[in-house]
Order: structure tokens, then sequence, then C-alpha cells
């Protein structure tokens, strides 16, 4: 009889969600508050699909500049899970958790519970058991792509997937960062990623400054990774995967107080019938390979272990315990230590880069 009940419990739940899937923007009711004089209060599944209803590229005007409010736990489990492909409002999970996020997608970009996000503050949101898989890049488990945000005691916890050769620019937060006054503050990031592409981070899979952006300073600070990222191509970090330019001025990424802690495991083997080479720009926290990106480190720490060989062992030598970088006039590296596969705890030396 119990289990009885329970099936027929189960087909309820499952017809309920589908139920609340199919709704539209004009049936789902919104939330308490109005986003302005009192936030949205969120505290359901509905609430978060009332929102990406609302959040159309070509309808931003429900939820553009609004405020919303998580006021209780928000439990996923069982729901096919569509990230809210356009957002532009200001979230505060308010200490609350959205557990067990389950998204896959293959047809379009911008993954997490967030797609492209711009000009928005986000804080005090953690999201945990979550697993999510894309094969056409930009995917984080908070937002797939930030411009111009500021991301605040925020913190993930699952696995990424990137599926396939587009499946890159993946960071545990975030996909792509871009843009200028911008922010990262005391946020984890305890994330496997698990990718054949390149451009991964274990908290930013990409930084880029954005055509026509103002010159100015992007911070990450007081941030950490934990986890293993098993890739097959370059480009690869524990914190910040590899910078960008889309043709804007010679922004500067500060990155202070962080860390990183795990495993990046490469292994590439044979591309058609040609051994593949081994990859290069690994290293543990960033890549600062392609100008003008200005990228300064310090007080940071790595204890990452990284494992690049191609099928004949060959190891490769463009790997790095605290960044890679393709001009010494684009870095400076203050008071960073790393250890692990690299020896004993010590003072970063790598040649060329000022160290102060």
């Amino acid at each position: 009889m119990f289990r009885i009940s329970f099936f027929k419990k189960s087909i309820q739940a499952i017809g309920l969600i589908a139920t609340i899937q199919s709704l539209s923007a004009q049936t789902l009711p919104p939330p308490p508050g109005d986003g302005v004089n009192t936030p949205y209060q969120i505290s359901t599944y509905n609430h978060l699909l009332w929102i990406k209803a609302n959040s159309s590229i070509n309808n931003m005007t429900p939820t553009q500049g609004k405020s919303f409010l998580q006021v209780a736990d928000i439990d996923l489990s069982g729901v096919a899970y569509e990230p809210i492909h356009y957002f532009w409002g200001n979230y505060d999970g308010n200490g609350y958790t959205i557990s067990n996020l389950n998204c896959s997608s293959s047809s379009s970009s911008s993954s997490g519970l967030f797609g492209v996000c711009t000009g928005g503050v986000f804080n005090n949101m953690t999201i945990l058991n979550a697993t999510m898989s894309n094969n056409r890049g930009e995917v984080g488990l908070l937002m797939g792509h930030g411009q111009d945000v500021t991301i605040q005691n925020c913190h993930v916890q699952g696995k990424i997937y990137g599926n396939g050769q587009w499946g890159h620019r993946i960071g545990g937060l975030v996909g792509l960062l871009l843009g200028q006054n911008t922010l990262v503050e005391n946020c984890t990031a305890d994330v496997d990623i698990d990718s054949k592409a390149d451009m991964i981070g274990g908290l930013v899979g990409v930084y880029s400054s954005s055509i026509g952006s103002n010159q100015d300073t992007t911070l990450i600070k007081n941030c950490s990774w934990t986890g293993t990222i098993t890739a097959t191509t370059q480009g690869i970090a524990g914190l910040v995967g590899t910078t960008q330019s889309w043709g804007g001025p010679q922004n500067e990424l500060k990155i202070s107080n962080c860390r990183a802690v795990g495993t990046i495991q490469i292994v590439t083997t044979y591309q058609g019938t040609t051994l593949a080479p081994c990859p290069s720009y690994v290293s543990g926290l960033v890549n600062a390979q392609y100008s003008p990106i200005f990228v300064v480190i310090e007080n940071c720490y790595s204890d990452v272990d990284i494992q690049t060989s191609n099928a004949y062992s060959q190891t490769s030598t463009t790997r790095n315990p605290i960044l890679n970088y393709g001009s010494i006039n684009d870095v400076k590296v203050r008071r960073s230590y790393y250890s692990t596969a690299f020896g004993q705890t010590q003072h970063s030396s790598i040649s060329s880069v000022v160290l102060t």
C-alpha cells in the first residue's frame, strides 16, 4: 500500500512539474513584491520560471533593474532546468540555497542558473549539487555570461560537462566575464569540470575586455576554487582559464588573496591519424596569453597538481604553477606562492616576470 501510494504521489509530482514548466508568462503569477520599493520575494521554482518568462531579450522591462530577494531554500530535484537566458536585474540569495540544479543544453550557449547577465548585482547566493552539461560554450554554475556585473559572497558546488569542440569558456562560477567595473569577491567554487574544449577556469573560464569599454580594472579577490579539471586542450587554469581582448583598451585584471587547490589533468591522444601535440598554456591560477589585458596577481596561492601529457607520455613545457603569459610587459606577480607538483612551497619564480 505504501509503495502504491508513493508511486501515485511521484506521478502527481512529475505531472505538477510538467504543468509548471508549460505555464506561460501570462498565467504564471508574479512573486510577492514589486522589484522596486520591495524586492520580488523568490521562494519556489515557479518564481524562477516567472523571472525566465519575463526576461526576454525582446522585452526586458518586467525585470530590468529590478531587485529579487530569495526567502527560502529552493530544491530543483526532478526538474529539467533551463537557464534564465537574459537577466538584467539584481539577485540577493539572502543566505538561502538553490540545490540539485540539473541543466543540459545542446543548442544554446550561455548556460547556468542565469544565462546572459548585464550590469546586475548578485550576492549571498549558494548553489549546491548542481550538474551542468553544454556543448555550445559559456558555461558557469551561477551564470554563463556576465558583463559589468558585481558578484559577492556567492558559492557554487557541483559538476560541469563541456561536450564537443565548441564547449569552451567554462568556469565553475562564471563562463565568460567581461566589461568594466566588474567585481568578483568572497566567492568559492567547489566544482569538477570535464571538457573536450579550451578556455576553462575553476572560477572563471575567460576574462575579456569588451569592445568600446573604457580602460578600467576588474577585481577578483578573496576567492577560491577546489576540484578537478579534466580536459584535452589548452587555456586551462585553476582560477581564470584565459584572458583575451575583443578590441577594447588595455583593461587591468587584478587577482588578489585568492587560492586554487586541486588537480588539472590534460591528456591528448590523436587528431585523426596524427598524434596531437602536448597541450600548452596550463597553469595553477591564470593564463594571461592574449593582450591587451594587464594582469596583476598578488597574495595568491596555488596548490594545483598539473598533469599534462600526450599519448607518448611527453610532458608539456608550457605549464606553470602560477600563470602563463604572452608578453612579460603584461603581467605582475606579487607575494604569491605554490606547492605540490612543483616542489615544496615557495615564492613564484617565473622567469622575466616582475616580482615585488
